[in-house]
């Protein structure tokens, strides 16, 4: 179960993330007694697995400077991927119009898994989620009571009515799905400070972790 990360841990990556030109996009903390670090950052276009090296260089040793995390940690770096987790109120709003899934902490009316068209937010009440099954079937689920959330984009799926509205939007995720089609054809490689993964691309500090002490 991911760990809640200290205000200032995330002041930190979003700072480096800004100064390396690329959007944070969220972080946790999981694992047991070697917990894992992961930091998901992206730009237009996706990121590279340079981008990843290097902001996880950068966060490495500031990390190491300041002394947030006392405890052994890996620290991964990676993309958001396709199936891009929405987090913050501005990504429901932001990948309206593409399939989504969301699943709910506890079941609504028997039901905890949602999936179809994402239409945004209501804020008339309490803030919901409004997920489209189908032209007859709409769903309102408040952000509360969501466990996890979602997009949904299939590699080489350009369906228009799937896209965003806004014309701006739709270039930007469209450049981000052919960057992440095309990390599918990279073969997995592994040295002593990389390992990538496809489809998505991360950078895994193997730095000596710190002691329990």
């Amino acid at each position: 179960m991911p760990v809640r990360l200290d205000a200032r841990l995330n002041e930190i990556i979003e700072r480096i993330a800004n100064r390396e030109g690329v959007e944070f996009v969220h972080a946790d903390m999981t694992g047991g007694r070697r917990q894992v670090l992961t930091v998901l950052i992206d730009k237009p276009g996706g990121v590279t697995l340079d981008d990843c090296a290097r902001f996880s260089e950068r966060l490495s040793l500031t990390l190491d400077v300041d002394d947030l995390i006392p405890h052994r940690y890996l620290l991964e770096v990676a993309s958001p991927g396709l199936d891009r987790g929405l987090y913050r109120e501005a990504d429901y709003e932001r990948f309206a119009g593409l399939p989504a899934h969301v699943r709910t902490i506890e079941p609504i009316g028997g039901q905890r898994n949602y999936h179809g068209r994402l239409l945004g937010l209501d804020r008339q009440a309490e803030t919901m989620a409004i997920i489209e099954e189908s032209p007859e079937v709409i769903y309102k689920i408040p952000l509360a009571k969501i466990a996890r959330a979602n997009v949904e984009i299939q590699p080489g799926d350009r369906s228009r009515d799937r896209m965003p509205e806004d014309p701006k939007d739709r270039e930007g995720i469209g450049e981000a799905m052919e960057a992440m089609e095309a990390m599918e054809t990279m073969e997995t490689m592994e040295t002593m400070e990389l390992e990538v993964v496809a489809p998505e691309i991360s950078a895994v500090d193997s730095s000596p972790a710190k002691s329990d002490s």
